[in-house]
């Protein structure tokens, strides 16, 4: 409304027009993490415009990237980092539970423009249907203290602090919105969740989501240990498909405009030139360090972690030692993102998958399409058809233990799939219940490593030679040999 623009089209193309991107960018930026009320004063004082004008100017010029202009804007006095974390830890101690999306966004917003104090937040809350129906209706002032100490310290009160506390409140001394407001502010209950309510309050600023306990206790170790900690957690929600799909309706997370293999969006999270070929992966410790973790495992990883991977590939023997060594192939984006989709096509089709046919269904995997459903597509293609389509059901059992085992089905898995064949259950999720069994995944892993290798390193299909001297090589333990080799050779120089 403030632009003049429609407040229901999904306008703000953060990857459309260049006049236009940067702009968008910066007041996205605002809009996230600087108070309201002196957002207001900037669009309504013709002076103040120049801070925005000077940040443009800062992306636009490449003295800037994305993630610091977030975490400048975060640093900054104007900030609302204080009450994401505030309203994080307010949510937790009056519901034992993380704070919800709408919730945080209904309370940010009146906090951000003034309108709500800390104490009405807390008043509210305890206050609200939600309380009551966790804790009852008539809670007695002692238990009331007791939930206090249990929700926001998580311990049992001592018997002077429940005395005393529970006397306050008898005798009017203090509210039990005041005596919560206490609590969620005291240094004890900052050491347990402070750390951990930035970032679990940022996902909600910046991804609109929730974060998973694991996701969580990774960005909290990165937020509280590493020097860099705040860089790498903005780095991963800013670079996030959430983020992007917050401003546009699609968006390709894979899109590079200067074909230097790191994307538009990374490009701008890091203040290079999408325009410029910059990436130098073969020259440049760094750089391979950031392309192997782009190309086998994740885009997100802490700065201080890349910094100290760096430092080892320095050290290494050879950059097949280190990434052997990195935990880049033991990740679980390399395990359990990257190879589902190879193994099915081993599955399926007794072969290694070809470069196109895996780029299209692993995109369509990490977009949200279950293996289940890709099972079932495969098995309706015309290979598919040809190699199994006349075989009856117990022909069908039997060759599927055969060409993903190597072995013919024990007698309990053949009846077992025969009955759920018989009564309906597709062939597609046979197919992927032994494709993705503990021993279908043992008996193809090298296969399925070595054509990721070539798949995602020298960006094409493996050859059979290739491949039987890749499973060999793994055999023998020279996989550090078999990468050093792919990573040193010109054809993956080409790619840069």
């Amino acid at each position: 409304m403030l632009e003049s623009r429609n407040i229901n089209a999904k306008d703000n193309k953060i990857l459309g027009e260049q006049a236009s991107e940067v702009r968008n960018l910066v007041l996205q930026a605002y809009v996230d993490v600087i108070s309201h009320q002196y957002m207001q004063s900037i669009y309504y004082d013709q002076n103040n415009l120049g801070e925005i004008d000077n940040q443009i100017a800062g992306i636009t010029n490449y003295t800037q990237s994305l993630v610091g202009l977030y975490q400048d804007l975060l640093m900054d006095s104007n900030s609302d980092l204080a009450t994401f974390k505030f309203l994080g830890k307010a949510y937790l101690a009056s519901f034992s539970r993380q704070a919800d999306l709408g919730g945080f966004g209904f309370y940010r917003e009146r906090m951000s423009l003034g309108k709500f104090s800390k104490q009405d937040v807390v008043d509210r809350l305890i206050q609200s249907t939600e309380f009551t129906s966790r804790y009852g209706a008539d809670l007695s002032n002692e238990a009331f203290v007791t939930l206090v100490y249990q929700n926001v310290l998580g311990r049992e009160p001592d018997s002077t602090g429940l005395t005393a506390w529970t006397n306050k409140l008898n005798n009017g001394t203090l509210t039990r919105g005041e005596l919560m407001l206490h609590f969620i502010e005291s240094p004890e209950y900052e050491g347990k969740q402070g750390d951990e309510q930035v970032v679990r309050s940022l996902s909600l600023v910046l991804r609109k989501k929730s974060l998973t306990l694991a996701e969580a206790a990774t960005y909290t170790d990165w937020y509280k240990n590493n020097a860099n900690g705040l860089t790498s957690v903005l780095r991963a929600y800013l670079g996030s498909e959430e983020y992007f799909l917050r401003m546009q309706n699609t968006v390709s997370l894979k899109q590079d405009s200067d074909d230097d293999e790191r994307p538009d969006y990374i490009e701008l999270l890091e203040g290079t030139q999408m325009s410029v070929m910059d990436n130098s992966p073969v020259t440049d410790d760094a750089s391979f360090v950031k392309q192997v973790y782009r190309d086998l495992a994740s885009e997100f990883w802490s700065v201080d972690d890349l910094a100290a991977s760096v430092t080892a590939l320095e050290q290494a023997a050879s950059r097949g030692d280190w990434m052997v060594s990195s935990g880049v192939l033991t990740s679980d984006s390399f395990i359990n993102v990257k190879q589902p989709i190879a193994r099915l096509y081993l599955s399926a089709f007794l072969r290694t998958a070809d470069y196109a046919g895996l780029n299209a269904w692993q995109n369509k995997y990490e977009n949200g399409l279950s293996l289940e459903d890709i099972a079932n597509q495969f098995t309706q293609s015309g290979e598919f058809t040809a190699r199994y389509g006349t075989l009856n059901n117990s022909d069908f059992v039997n060759l599927m233990y055969q060409n993903i085992f190597d072995r013919n089905a024990d007698s309990g898995g053949y009846t077992y799939w025969l009955n759920r064949l018989n009564n309906g259950t597709s062939r597609g999720v046979m197919l992927i219940s032994l494709s993705e069994s503990a021993e279908g995944k043992s008996r193809m892993a090298r296969k399925v490593e070595v054509s990721l290798y070539y798949h995602y390193l020298l960006e094409r299909k493996v050859t059979n030679q290739e491949l039987t001297d890749g499973v060999n090589a793994l055999w023998n333990n020279q996989l550090n040999v078999l990468l050093n080799d792919i990573v040193t050779s010109s054809e993956y120089g080409t790619r840069f």
